[in-house]
This record gives C-alpha cells, sequence and structure tokens, in this order.
C-alpha cells in the first residue's frame, strides 16, 4: 500500500531567503494590478514586509498606491454611508473581481463622498466648507483650503481667474485618466464632435490650451457622448442617432489617428453609463452578458443592456426601478449602476424615495466639480489663465 505523503514542513520553504530584488520585482507586478494584493503580499513574512514599500503615508500622493479599480459601494434600502447601522464602516468594490471589502472611515460621520479619482475619495464637510482627499484603505487625508476661502482668492488674483476654457452645457462630462482631463464636445451647426486633451499644469508656467486630439464626423454619434477606461484604454461611446436605437463604441486612440472605426468586442467586459461611465470584468458579474453596454430605459426607470456583437437591446434584471419610490437595488448590477449616480452618495438623496432637489447641495456640486480638477492635477501649478484666441466658449 502506498502512504500518505507527510505534509511538507513550512519552515522548509526558504520564502523568507528570497533576493529582495526578486521581491521586489514581484511586489511591483501586483501592484500594477490591485493594491490589495500588494499588501497581502506584505503580509506574508517580515523579510517581504521589510524589503517593499509601505503605502502609509505616501498613498495619496504616490499613484502606485491608487485603488484605481476599487469604487464605494452603494448599499440601497436608505443605508446611506453615515447611516448609523453602518457604525461607520464602508464597503468598496472591485470592478475586476466583484471582491468587496470593507473599511472603517469615521469621516464619514461629518464629511459626505462628493466624488472618486482612481479609488481616493473626495469628501465636503458642510459646516466648515472642508475639502479633504482620502486613500480610504490607508486613511490618508491631503487637507485642501475650505471652499469659503478658495472662492474669494479665485476672485481676487488673475491668475486664478476664468479657466482658459469654459465647460458648456451641452459638453459631455469631462474624463479624468492619467491625470488628464478629456472633453467632448459638440460643434454647433455641423454636427461633428471634437475631443480635447487638457494636460497636466506645469510649475511656474503659462497654462496650455486644450489640444484637439480626435474629431467625430456626422453620424457616428450623437450628443452626449461617454468615455470609460477599458483595460488600459479609452473608450468613447453613446447612440448613434436620436433615435436611440444604437450603441456605437470606438477606441479613443483609433480616433486620433482618423481611423473611425466601430468595435463590438471588449474583452467579454460590461460598460455601465450614467451620470458617468465604467468599465466592469466580467469576472465580476457573472450574471451580465459580456460585449455589452447597460443603462437605463428612455424612461430612465429600468436598467437594459445592449449586446454590441448582435445589436440587440435586453433587459438586464427585474423590474426594480432605478429611480422612485423602489425598495432600493435588487441586483448586484443595480449597486453597480448606482456607483455611477453621484447623487446615490449624500445623505438626503440615497433614501428610497422620489429624487430630491436642495439648492445648497446642487450649489456645493458645481464648486466641487471645479475643485475635482485640482484634485486631478495634484494642485501643482495654475491651470488657470488668459482664454486663448479662437477658443470655443470664450469671452
Amino acid at each position: 500500500m502506498s502512504s500518505t505523503p507527510a505534509p511538507l514542513d513550512p519552515s522548509g520553504r526558504p520564502w523568507a531567503s528570497l533576493p529582495e530584488d526578486l521581491i521586489r520585482l514581484v511586489a511591483s507586478r501586483l501592484l500594477a494590478g490591485d493594491l490589495l494584493d500588494y499588501v497581502r503580499f506584505r503580509a506574508v513574512c517580515a523579510s517581504w514586509l521589510s524589503a517593499t514599500a509601505s503605502p502609509r503615508g505616501r498613498a495619496v500622493g504616490d499613484p502606485r498606491f491608487h485603488p484605481r479599480r476599487w469604487i464605494m459601494f452603494p448599499e440601497g434600502h436608505g443605508l446611506y454611508p453615515r447611516h448609523p447601522d453602518l457604525r461607520g464602516h464602508i464597503r468598496f468594490v472591485n470592478l475586476d473581481t466583484g471582491a468587496l471589502a470593507r473599511a472603517h472611515l469615521p469621516l464619514f460621520a461629518e464629511h459626505v463622498a462628493m466624488d472618486s479619482v482612481d479609488g481616493l475619495l473626495v469628501l465636503f464637510r458642510e459646516r466648515d466648507t472642508a475639502v479633504r482627499l482620502l486613500h480610504p484603505f490607508t486613511g490618508d487625508i491631503v487637507e485642501f483650503p475650505p471652499l469659503a476661502t478658495l472662492v474669494p482668492q479665485i476672485a481676487e488674483r488673475q491668475q486664478w481667474n476664468l479657466s482658459s476654457w469654459r465647460y458648456e452645457s451641452v459638453s459631455s462630462p469631462p474624463f479624468s485618466f492619467r491625470g488628464k482631463l478629456y472633453v467632448a464636445h459638440p460643434v454647433l451647426f455641423c454636427d461633428h464632435i471634437h475631443i480635447h486633451q487638457i494636460d497636466p499644469p506645469v510649475k511656474d508656467c503659462e497654462p496650455q490650451p486644450p489640444k484637439l486630439i480626435a474629431t467625430l464626423p456626422k453620424g457616428n454619434l450623437v450628443n452626449p457622448v461617454h468615455m470609460v477606461e477599458c483595460d488600459s484604454e479609452i473608450l468613447v461611446l453613446g447612440y448613434k442617432d436620436p433615435t436611440l436605437s444604437q450603441i456605437v463604441v470606438f477606441k479613443l486612440a483609433d480616433l486620433a489617428r482618423q481611423r473611425c472605426v466601430q468595435i463590438t468586442s471588449i474583452g467579454g467586459n460590461t460598460l455601465f453609463i450614467s451620470e458617468s461611465s465604467l468599465s466592469v470584468s466580467s469576472n465580476a458579474l457573472r450574471t451580465a452578458m459580456g460585449d455589452a453596454v447597460l443603462t437605463t430605459d428612455s424612461g430612465q426607470q429600468h436598467l437594459v443592456q445592449y449586446h454590441l456583437i448582435t445589436g440587440n437591446w435586453s433587459p438586464a434584471a427585474d423590474d426594480c426601478r432605478v429611480y422612485g419610490p423602489a425598495p432600493g437595488p435588487c441586483t448586484f448590477m443595480h449597486h453597480i449602476l448606482s456607483c455611477c449616480i453621484r447623487s446615490r452618495w449624500y445623505v438626503r438623496l440615497c433614501l428610497p424615495t422620489f429624487t430630491l432637489c436642495f439648492h445648497d447641495i446642487r450649489s456645493l456640486w458645481v464648486k466641487l466639480i471645479r475643485f475635482a480638477l485640482f484634485c486631478t492635477f495634484r494642485n501643482t501649478g495654475r491651470i488657470f489663465g488668459r482664454n486663448p484666441k479662437g477658443w470655443y466658449g470664450g469671452r
């Protein structure tokens, strides 16, 4: 009879004696994927911990430690972030794996999350207009000047005057990618859509005007145009015509080379489009159809999906409404779509009632949109200046 092999002695495995350069190489590969995998790797043994850099204290300023594919998870059912039943805990979802992680964030007792950039949270405190940038997994915080003190300074100083470009109401929401902003803007009277790139500011240098990097000819997309990161590429998508019967997707890299070619395969991923856009891996959405776009129907009540390969529309879930007096998200897909709707992040707008409008919250949101530009660009220099001649929307 063959005997059962004896279990290996863990001490016989020379994990702790691996060369430091090899440890750092493996750690860098993990860090390129998911921050939490990197944290788990460092926790294996003392030698691995000492050979790799700790995220704490540098997680906001160093882009390597940003939780890029993690986003705050709307609980639904009236459980807004500061709800007493949550006891200061907030859940986050990984858009690649569907994994959930819970973090204890006492700051939410007095703050609301206004936006998220690379997984970092822009927090606002209403009583003193304080603005903070928070790394949810390390607790690192960057303090910004309160809005109450910032606005008068912007009005008084020439270098903090009106932006060198003006965000038109007919434009699509700005899209942030690797420290740069991208804006899709329809050209009036010719139905073209221009896509501009806004580079980070350079300290002690004049701000550069936005660069026109791509043009969508007439007949390819109608406004609004959505942009989303998918597998490290920027995708441009929207409805092909005013009938809203077909969704088309382009690669921004192709458009920049003047190649207006629709794509129907997005690696099996699913794109969510609403007020903002998200790309979610098929590993995270077991029940969703791959190579699809999920959005709301024309009445913005129910979740529907458009399959890019077949061109067919179908219901994405049950009859649970996205807006209105529903009992809350009923499926994981409803939760993910709620991540694209920033009003679901507020205390007063997370309750399962008809959407409410509060003047103070809306006015603060307009101010925070501008301030989010500073957060994206690390506020390293001036991004405001004189209006370049010939730029659209100029005064």
